[in-house]
Order: C-alpha cells, then structure tokens, then sequence
C-alpha cells in the first residue's frame, strides 16, 4: 500500500495483506533487502578503490546501466513506501536502520532494561576525520534513536533540536579499525 502523508488515504485501500499478499510482502522485503546490502557493499567499495580512472570509468557505465533497471512507478517525495510500518516500525529505506537503504549503518534497535539500544558499525563510508565516524552519524544515530524512545513511549514526534557535544576521548573508530562499533542509548522522560 503507498500511503502519502499529506493527501487522503486512496479509496478501497488494503487494510492489510491476505495469506497470499503477505508472502508476496515478504518475497518483496527480501529483495528491497538484499539490494540495500549489495548496495552498501558497492558503496564500500567505491569509498576504497584505488582503481585506475579507466576502471572507474567503466564501472561508471556499468552502474548507469543497472540503475536503468529499476524502473516504474516511483514514490513520490513524502510518501510512505508500502514495506514500511509507520509510524513505530521498521522503516525499509531509512537512512539509518533501513536495511535497504545504502546509505544506512544500518543500526538495530533492540529493547534495554534502561530503554532502548541501537547497534551498527560505521564503515569507511561514513568516515569524518580518518578512522573515525563522522560527528554528523553520531547526531543522525542518536536523533533516530530518540525518535524510537519516544515512539516507545506512546508520544511519537520529530526532533526539534539536538545538541551533541564532542569530546576529543569521544570517537568513533570506522570498521577499518578493532574499535568500529558505536553503542547508543536513549531514554524518553
């Protein structure tokens, strides 16, 4: 179902999937999500290639040429995508936990005792100074997170500031290094 955000639900819309709607669902998540990670991979590898300009060249053609592929009907700015579950549920092309998106870690956010918890692993990809995690991922993680907590909480909303303050004992080592994963926690109050 492609709901928008700003206009009227479509009239006749599904209200949810029959036997067969949530296999097919489930067969359309799997590839929506294998396509997120072999984008992530190609992403990986762009960002540490040192592949002579003529390769580059070629694989430049190469990824035109796929990109052509997907075609049809595309969704419109603010709308919702039909795999997700929004609000409060998984979010396919999230840039941060959507795992077909390839811009996103992605992080995964589990239930703690104190709140809730978000896991990923920061590759090059999305490096600040080198070795290190961007400043920008660290405020992108945690305004994800909060969204969850508050979510979690019954009192869902968007973020109106965030203030982040970095510490030069604070960092973030990218997947290159031993210490490459980043640990959030976030509590609604």
């Amino acid at each position: 179902m492609h709901t928008s955000l700003t206009g009227p639900p479509a009239s006749g819309t599904d209200t949810g999937p029959t036997p067969s709607g949530a296999a097919e669902r489930d067969h359309h998540t799997a590839a929506v999500d294998r396509l997120g990670r072999e984008l992530r991979a190609l992403v990986d590898a762009a960002v540490r290639t040192a592949a002579s300009p003529d390769t580059l060249h070629r694989v430049a053609d190469g990824v035109r040429q796929v990109t052509g592929q997907l075609t049809g009907r595309r969704r419109a700015r603010a709308e919702i995508p039909e795999l997700d579950v929004f609000p409060g549920g998984p979010r396919m092309f999230s840039p941060v936990t959507g795992t077909g998106s390839p811009l996103a870690p992605p992080m995964t956010v589990t239930p703690a005792d104190d709140g809730l918890r978000g896991r990923c692993t920061l590759g090059i990809a999305h490096e600040g100074p080198p070795g290190y995690g961007h400043g920008g991922m660290s405020a992108m993680l945690l305004d994800e997170l909060m969204g969850y907590a508050c979510a979690a909480a019954g009192t869902p909303g968007l973020t109106v500031s965030l203030r982040t303050t970095a510490l030069s004992r604070w960092r973030h080592r990218c997947a290159s290094s031993p210490a490459s994963r980043v640990r959030t926690t976030a509590r609604s109050s």
